[in-house]
């Protein structure tokens, strides 16, 4: 069982587009966050509305939403690479460094953060089939503005073994 890629998209409700177009309802989908992990060749990448990412994260002051307008992308390096063996229990609670740049309609400018892999336990406190990657990124051309999110990766292990 092992990390080599993780992907996720967060998709825009009906109701979050129709208010992202000023009321205008479209069926429309597009994407609030998409983010890929490539801890193979270590890098990371974020493209997702700034408003979003703003507002999603509770520690950020108001002013926070203006340093960018609509979608920015960052793109960060990994460090260290590598593949992930999700059985062996010395991977939980692993901590990777990001390095990299954010990028909007009219600037770029450079961000650093954290990445966070662990497990979720169960009640015997044996490895289970979830775990947890958590990033936390800081664009360094503003104060006081995190971009924090915690998502699941879910290890198959049935089909793993049927492999």
């Amino acid at each position: 069982m092992f990390l080599e890629e993780y992907q996720c998209t967060i998709p825009a409700s009906t109701l979050v587009h129709a208010t992202m177009k000023k009321n205008h309802a479209d069926t429309e989908q597009t994407c609030l966050i998409k983010v890929s992990m490539n801890f193979t060749e270590g890098k990371f990448t974020l493209v997702g509305d700034w408003q979003h990412l703003i507002s999603a994260n509770k520690h950020n002051e108001l002013v926070c939403s203006c340093y960018h307008r609509k979608k920015v992308k960052i793109e960060t390096d990994i460090y260290p690479s590598l593949v992930i063996d999700l059985e062996d229990v010395d991977n939980d609670g692993l901590l990777f460094s990001l390095q990299g740049s954010v990028t909007d309609e009219d600037r770029i400018g450079s961000c650093s953060g954290l990445l966070v892999l662990d497990n979720v336990r169960d009640s015997k406190g044996d490895i289970g089939n979830q775990w947890n990657v958590s990033f936390y990124l800081y664009d360094h051309c503003f104060e006081n503005c995190e971009i924090t999110f915690k998502l699941p990766v879910f290890a198959d292990r049935k089909s793993s073994e049927a492999n």
